[in-house]
C-alpha cells in the first residue's frame, strides 16, 4: 500500500439506497483533493468513514502503507472540520484550540506557543482571549481551522467547511485556506458543492454523482476536460448549445454533432468582438452585468459585461469569446 490516502471499492448502503458505489481513490502525501458534487451524492458519507464514523459494507481504507478500516477514529491521527465549525462556547480561542493539544498531554508552554503560531497562521493574531460568540461567521471557521491543525494530523478533513458563508466572505477563506493547507504542508480532503471553492483550494479534484467518482484527476484538467454533460455542469457549464447550430453561425470549438456547453462568462461585451446579438436580460452583478444574448441561428448564450450599464434589454452588442469557457459534449447514442 503506498504512502498518503488509499480508498479502495468502499461501498457504503442505507436501506435499499447506495450511498458510496464502489468508489476508489489515491490521495498522495503532501496534496489537497475536493471532492465536488450536488447534495446527497455520497460525498460526505465518504468522508465520514474515511474518518471512521461511518461503518462501510465493503472495501478498505488505508493511509502511509497501513489499513486503517478497522482503527478507530480518534487513534487515527485525522483532522477534522465541519460546515458549523463545532467550537466550545464556553471557551475562549485560545481554549478552543488547545483542546487537542490538551488531549494529547502537551506541556502547557508548548502548548501557548502552538496557540500564537496558528492564530498568526489563519490571520487572528491576538484572539487568545476572545470569546467564541463575540466573532464573525468567518473568524468562527478560521479558529476551527486553527483547531483541527493544531495536533498536526497526518490527514485533514474537511466537510463543506465554508459552504454557511456568504459568497464574497467563502472566496476570500477559500484563498487563505489553499494558502494555509501549502504552508503546513497538510495533506487535505476537502468535499464541497461548489466548484470555484473546490478549484480554488485543491491540487486534485474529483467528481461525485449518485455515489460514484465519474472523473478525477489533475484539478485544473478536470476543469478544462469534463467528462459528459452531468460533470460539465458540476463545473459551471450552465448553458448548452446543439453543435450544429453554433458551427453554422461560424463559432469555432464544435463537434460534427453533439452539443457546446458554456460558462456564464463564454462571451464578453466587446467593441472589437466578432459575433453580434442582441441583449434579452441583463442584470447587475459584483464587478459588471450578466446577460442572456441572442445569437441569430444559436440562440440565448450567456455574456458579462465590464460595468453595470454595459447594455440593456433589446440593444445589440459585439460579444468575444472565451475559448477557456466552452466545452463539447457527444451527441448520445
Amino acid at each position: 500500500m503506498q504512502d498518503g490516502l488509499v480508498v479502495n471499492d468502499v461501498r457504503v448502503r442505507f436501506g435499499t439506497t447506495m450511498a458510496v458505489n464502489d468508489v476508489c481513490l489515491e490521495l498522495a502525501m503532501g496534496q489537497v483533493m475536493s471532492i465536488l458534487g450536488p447534495s446527497g451524492c455520497g460525498k460526505s458519507t465518504l468522508l465520514r468513514v474515511i474518518a471512521g464514523l461511518q461503518d462501510l459494507e465493503a472495501g478498505t481504507v488505508g493511509f502511509d502503507g497501513q489499513d486503517v478500516t478497522r482503527v478507530p477514529t480518534h487513534r487515527r491521527g485525522f483532522g477534522l472540520m465541519f460546515q458549523d465549525g463545532q467550537l466550545f462556547g464556553h471557551l475562549d480561542v485560545g481554549g478552543n484550540i488547545a483542546y487537542p493539544l490538551r488531549r494529547q498531554g502537551v506541556p502547557s508552554r508548548e502548548r501557548t506557543a502552538r496557540i500564537t503560531e496558528l492564530l498568526e497562521l489563519v490571520g487572528l493574531a491576538g484572539y487568545e482571549k476572545r470569546s467564541i460568540t463575540t466573532l464573525s461567521g468567518g473568524q468562527q471557521q478560521r479558529v476551527a481551522l486553527a483547531r483541527a491543525l493544531a495536533p498536526r494530523p497526518r490527514l485533514l478533513l474537511l466537510d463543506e467547511p465554508l459552504s454557511a458563508l456568504d459568497r464574497d466572505l467563502r472566496e476570500r477563506l477559500a484563498t487563505d485556506l489553499r494558502r494555509i493547507l501549502t504552508e503546513t504542508g497538510t495533506t487535505a480532503l476537502l468535499v464541497t458543492h461548489d466548484h470555484d471553492e473546490a478549484l480554488t483550494v485543491a491540487d486534485q479534484l474529483a467528481v461525485m454523482l449518485a455515489g460514484r467518482i465519474v472523473q478525477h484527476g489533475p484539478a485544473q484538467q478536470v476543469w478544462r476536460d469534463p467528462r459528459g454533460r452531468e460533470v460539465a455542469r458540476m463545473l459551471g457549464y450552465r448553458t448548452e448549445v446543439d453543435a450544429r447550430r453554433w458551427s453554422s453561425a461560424g463559432l469555432p470549438g464544435a463537434n460534427a454533432d453533439g452539443s457546446v456547453l458554456l460558462r456564464d462568462n463564454a462571451f464578453r461585451v466587446s467593441d472589437d468582438g466578432t459575433v453580434e446579438g442582441v441583449v434579452r436580460e441583463a442584470r447587475a452583478v459584483s464587478g459588471g452585468s450578466a446577460l442572456a444574448v441572442e445569437l441569430p441561428g444559436v440562440g440565448l448564450v450567456p455574456a458579462v459585461g465590464d460595468d453595470p450599464s454595459s447594455a440593456r434589454p433589446d440593444e445589440s452588442v459585439r460579444l468575444e469569446l472565451n475559448p477557456h469557457a466552452i466545452t463539447t459534449s457527444k451527441a448520445e447514442a
